[in-house]
């Protein structure tokens, strides 16, 4: 039997992105100024400025998510050498540079997978939503 806290709100925000260097490509000295890492910003922020625009004032507008929230991450498997988590961060990094989280410190619900994603990563963004527990 489905209960209130079952039945969740749809995705506030999904987005197709390339996926993003993993976290031992980031240079000590340099941090996320290497040349792989800079790439993959430049054409995420591409991506992001284009859905925007073409959903600007509809009702799929994207629309920064403030306070608490949860993530869902989907990564395309290229290899099997590639970690899962070392790509976690650089994609919490990049949401709240560009405004889509206001601080990676507030997510209440994290998951990653490996699964289709048709152009490396899919994100799923979405407010959190307190779970009722009964009494």
């Amino acid at each position: 039997m489905l209960t209130r806290s079952d039945i969740r709100p749809e995705w506030s925000i999904v987005l197709d992105l390339p996926r993003p260097p993993s976290v031992n490509r980031f240079i000590k000295k340099l941090g996320n100024r290497t040349p792989q890492v800079q790439m993959w910003t430049a054409w995420a922020d591409h991506l992001l400025y284009a859905a925007r625009a073409a959903r600007r004032g509809t009702p799929r507008a994207i629309v920064p998510i403030r306070g608490p929230y949860e993530l869902e991450l989907t990564f395309q498997r290229s290899n099997q050498k590639a970690d899962l988590d070392n790509m976690v961060k650089p994609m919490s990094d990049w949401l709240q540079r560009v405004g889509l989280i206001e601080n990676d410190k507030y997510c209440e619900r994290l998951v990653a997978e490996w699964g289709r994603a048709p152009l490396g990563v899919r994100v799923r963004l979405r407010g959190w939503m307190r779970e009722e527990r009964p009494s």
